[in-house]
């Protein structure tokens, strides 16, 4: 006798049918988009937005119309390449590189400078989700194409009437000239630090010799605190800059550390000693540390 087969069988052996036909075509369309979109060059119908930070900022995209936070807008036109694709199943997303980068300012003290940087931009192009389903390459491509007109090359692009001519913004006039006062400014300032460092740090040593003491213990302690220095590392230029003592103070040998007249002479001879050295030591390591001022030359104001 036969018998019918429970509704988990039939589930299994629908779900079966799902994988083995829908699967397949999903992944051959995704494959398909791949071919035909990455590394080709787009001209993006629709506004757009980026951050210009690195990574890529999602514009959401439904025809014409898109919306999205990024800081640094762009018209209609915007010229990009296709760096990726991912198909989703209801959008498919485009990763895009816009061919011209922009100026961001930046204060570094009196002076405002640019970064050059480049912007990417994930533009999240709405498809129906029967037109995914379908797995119609030519379906969706018509859905992308509501939204970017598609280029084999950049030279093609930038001869399409769609493009918006953008190009980066040019840098302000007489920039050379800040540039080199900037980096004037700049050497000047790393000296003027390492001047104040080197001040402080024989200011330390001179406080502690004026404490110095013939008191056996505290000399001891102090010719302790010397070789205990002795034995650290000279600091490199990028850490000279406001360094200060309480960073690499040493504790006293372990059986000097009691509270009898004579241990506590020669804890303060310990400290002593390692202020003298490690002041010398800085001070030394500032000689070589201190940079050469370019000539900015002559310029005009703006």
């Amino acid at each position: 006798m036969r018998t019918k087969p429970g509704r988990s069988s039939l589930r299994v052996a629908a779900l079966a049918c799902i994988l083995t036909t829908a699967g397949p075509a999903a992944a051959d369309l995704e494959d398909d988009l791949e071919r035909a979109w990455v590394g080709a060059w787009v001209v993006v119908k629709t506004e757009s937005a980026s951050d210009c930070s690195g990574v890529y900022t999602n514009v959401e995209v439904r025809g014409l119309r898109s919306t999205s936070r990024g800081s640094r807008r762009f018209v209609e036109g915007e010229l990009a390449r296709v760096d990726k694709l991912n198909q989703k199943s209801d959008r498919v997303d485009l990763y895009l590189s816009v061919a011209e980068p922009v100026l961001v300012p930046r204060t570094d003290g009196p002076f405002t400078l640019y970064d050059e940087r480049s912007c990417r931009v994930q533009l999240m192009v709405d498809v129906p989700k029967d037109v995914v389903k379908s797995g119609r390459l030519a379906d969706v491509e018509a859905a992308l194409l509501e939204s970017v007109e598609r280029h084999e090359s950049e030279s093609s692009a930038r001869r399409s009437q769609a493009w918006n001519r953008r190009e980066r913004d040019p840098y302000p006039r007489d920039y050379e000239e800040t540039l080199a006062r900037h980096a004037a400014w700049k050497a000047e300032e790393v000296n003027r630090a390492l001047a104040a460092t080197r001040l402080a740090a024989l200011d330390e040593a001179s406080q502690a010799l004026s404490r110095v003491t013939d008191d056996p213990d505290y000399l001891a302690g102090f010719a302790a605190g010397v070789e205990a220095q002795h034995r650290r590392s000279t600091p490199g230029c990028s850490s000279l800059d406001g360094s200060r003592f309480d960073g690499d103070e040493q504790r006293a040998p372990s059986d000097r550390r009691g509270s009898s007249p004579a241990e506590r002479s020669f804890q303060r001879g310990f400290r002593d000693g390692q202020v003298v050295a490690w002041a010398t030591r800085v001070a030394r390591a500032v000689e070589g540390c201190f940079v050469p001022v370019p000539d900015p030359g002559t310029w005009r104001r703006p």
